[in-house]
């Protein structure tokens, strides 16, 4: 990801704005490539770590190893404190999924391991085509999950001394277990036990994502969501269940944590261990 060395990781975030006008520090991607290959491959000088040709694979031992997260999102809420935000908010697994589903960019993914090339397809255009590529190399390009499958469902053994690998159709539809796992679980885990101190919890949020909507208002005052005007009027004339339609902005829910005064105020002044 990065020219400079020794990035113990990263994170992508910008600011939002939620439904009722707060400003909200949005964090896209938390990652760790050092520790992730750590997991994979083992790190330098472990009995277990990955060898290729004798040398070892796996990056040198690092600090923060099961923990980097927490580094991460302790500089994040330092962030948001010494910024002014109100809320601090991430994706979730399920988002970051839909952006690393290789359905919904490809149609058709080979490699030639004999040959060291891996080609994409979208249709009869060829997307991605590299050569070079190793076993090893697969999970950097096109996922872990996405080549631990493509490993899986060899089609034939070739000329080059290696065999192709195919996946297409349903069989790009990569779940994102692990995603699901990082951003649902273990990153409100976290910050629900660290905020408790200063009265904070993790709970919905709705975020303005652009693009148009429109509600349908109830006698009860329930705000029933369309992407279209019309399918809006026709639901309300049909069903009678409408007052009154408006026009309003398309909005996401996702997890978020309040940046309360108390955390406010200890953040900038005590620091964090």
């Amino acid at each position: 990801h990065f020219d400079e060395p020794n990035v113990l990781a990263h994170v992508r975030f910008n600011e939002r704005t939620d439904a009722e006008g707060k400003r909200v520090l949005f964090i896209e991607e938390l990652q760790s490539d050092w520790h992730q290959a750590g997991r994979r491959w083992g790190y330098q000088g472990e009995p277990d770590v990955t060898r290729t040709f004798g040398k070892e694979v796996g990056p040198p031992p690092a600090p923060f190893a099961k923990t980097w997260h927490e580094l991460v999102l302790k500089r994040m809420l330092r962030w948001a404190a010494e910024k002014g935000y109100d809320k601090l908010a991430w994706t979730t697994g399920e988002q970051q999924a839909e952006r690393y589903d290789l359905s919904k960019q490809v149609d058709r993914v080979e490699y030639n391991s004999g040959a060291g090339t891996l080609y994409a397809f979208k249709g009869r255009e060829r997307l991605i085509a590299k050569n070079d590529v190793k076993d090893a190399d697969l999970p950097d390009i096109i996922g872990k999950e996405g080549a631990e499958r493509l490993l899986a469902n060899k089609k034939w053994d070739n000329k080059q001394g290696g065999s192709t690998y195919v996946l297409e159709g349903e069989q790009l539809k990569v779940g994102g277990e692990g995603m699901r796992a990082f951003y649902d679980q273990i990153v409100p885990q976290f910050l629900n036990q660290y905020g408790k101190k200063w009265g904070a919890r993790v709970e919905k949020t709705a975020l303005t994502a652009g693009g148009e909507q429109w509600n349908v208002i109830t006698r009860e005052g329930q705000r029933i969501p369309f992407p279209t005007q019309t399918e809006a009027v026709a639901f309300a004339t049909e069903s009678r269940g409408g007052t009154q339609v408006e026009r309003g902005q398309a909005s996401i829910r996702v997890p978020a944590i309040d940046i309360t005064p108390e955390m406010r105020a200890s953040v900038l002044r005590e620091g964090q261990a």
